[in-house]
This record gives C-alpha cells, structure tokens and sequence, in this order.
C-alpha cells in the first residue's frame, strides 16, 4: 500500500422502489465522501434530478452518517 496515497471511505445512499421488479433500476440519492485523515467531506447529489424534500432528505441523511462515522473514528 503507498502511504503518500490519501485514503477515504465513500458510501453510496439509493432507493429501490420495487426490489421485487428486475426491470426495476436502484436511484442514485448521494454520495458521501470521507477522507480518513480528517479532511474535509463531500456530499455529491445528482443535480436537478431530485425534488427539493428528497435533496434535503439525502444531505441529512449524509450528515448524520458523517457525525456517526466522527464519533466513531474519534473512540477507535
């Protein structure tokens, strides 16, 4: 592994409407980037392709992931 290399963790938040329906595609909400050695994180939505309600919904959701994962990193 090359240490001068920055390592982050990204997580991916998508819905599936019907996971019974194989024609059925899972949406992309956001994506959710952490570099861990403590820089700054990224929040990527898709643009204009979300509501208002469901681009709040998906930054909450990657701002509660992000003080999780703080809180976590800070008792390990």
């Amino acid at each position: 592994m090359n240490e001068n290399k920055p390592q982050s963790a990204k997580w991916v938040l998508g819905v599936d409407i019907d996971p019974d329906n194989p024609e059925s595609d899972p949406m992309f909400i956001a994506a959710l980037d952490m570099p861990l050695d403590g820089g700054l994180i990224s929040v990527t939505l898709p643009g204009n392709r979300l509501g208002k309600a469901t681009a709040l919904a998906a930054r909450t959701a990657c701002q509660a992931i992000d003080v999780a994962l703080k809180r976590h990193l800070e008792r390990a």
